[in-house]
């Protein structure tokens, strides 16, 4: 990965690169992760559960089922909004 990933980011995507085995480029920072096939149902529960461990945070199915978790840059952005407001 190259420097223009936030710290989040990077994190974000290691995590998504070890559930799903797919390498994450700058490029997919944007892309929709469900729509795409990067992650499956399974996947993503898993995805929020290693979030929520990685970063401390609790998230609500509010903020889980609305489109806070559709991609990279967005789940970053979110999770550095949660980590500010602690």
């Amino acid at each position: 990965m190259n420097d223009t990933f936030s710290n989040t980011e990077k994190i974000v995507s290691n995590l998504i690169s070890k559930i799903t085995s797919v390498t994450i480029l700058e490029s997919d920072l944007g892309v929709d992760l469900m729509e795409s096939g990067i992650l499956d149902s399974m996947k993503f529960v898993e995805m929020i559960i290693e979030l929520e461990e990685l970063f401390s945070i609790d998230l609500n199915s509010q903020e889980i089922f609305s489109n806070s978790f559709k991609t990279i840059k967005i789940i970053s952005s979110n999770i550095d909004s949660l980590k500010i407001s602690k």
